[in-house]
């Protein structure tokens, strides 16, 4: 299942995995990764213990958020693993900026299992499929790599 692996360290998802609650959804880029995200304290041992540790919480999930530390990411292919990461890293920007407005920022229901209905029908909504695997955007993603980095296929 696991072809493609992606390990950042961006400010947004250091910062939203070391948060007690986690990603908290505030748009579009949170509600389509969220059903995806596991967690795991970090670990500064790079040992078998320590893979096997990161291994078991990340289960059948695509994403770890890696408390204090950042984020990794798996796909089935290099587009799955790269819309998650980037998507994931929207949703982190995206919560950090609301971050001093807080706790004001809307959600779609006052109830929390009724937002977990609503965020996997969105995102698991069978006309979406394409939309929320890589498939759809790595073609467009390529081109802009070929303007802005055109020997990286080297």
């Amino acid at each position: 299942d696991v072809n493609c692996v992606i390990h950042t360290h961006t400010d947004a998802t250091a910062i939203v995995a070391s948060l007690p609650e986690g990603l908290q959804p505030v748009e579009q880029h949170g509600f389509i990764v969220e059903r995806h995200v596991a967690y795991v304290d970090f670990d500064v041992e790079i040992d078998d213990g320590c893979m096997d540790k990161t291994v078991a919480a990340l289960g059948d999930q695509r994403i770890l958020l890696m408390r204090n530390h950042g984020m990794m990411v798996v796909g089935q292919d290099v587009a799955e693993a790269f819309f998650l990461a980037r998507t994931l890293d929207v949703a982190c920007r995206c919560q950090v900026d609301a971050l001093p407005a807080a706790d004001r920022v809307l959600q779609p229901s006052d109830d929390p299992v009724e937002n977990a209905r609503i965020i996997r029908a969105y995102a698991t909504h069978p006309e979406h499929v394409e939309v929320f695997d890589g498939t759809l955007q790595w073609p467009g993603l390529l081109r802009m790599l070929d303007r802005h980095c055109p020997d990286f296929r080297n």
